[in-house]
């Protein structure tokens, strides 16, 4: 469904769609950060 009918239906739904977006960005950067973090962990390891 369309985010603009979903508006057009109530104000609360959009404010819910809008969150459940910023919630699904929020954890792409933690698994992202996540990632970086345990590959620098790889290389130090490699290093020494």
């Amino acid at each position: 469904m369309d985010i603009t009918r979903v508006a057009a239906i109530s104000p609360i739904t959009r404010v819910n769609a809008f969150n459940r977006k910023e919630a699904r960005t929020d954890n792409k950067k933690r698994e992202e950060e996540k990632k970086s973090k345990e590959f620098e962990k790889a290389l130090k390891l490699k290093q020494v």
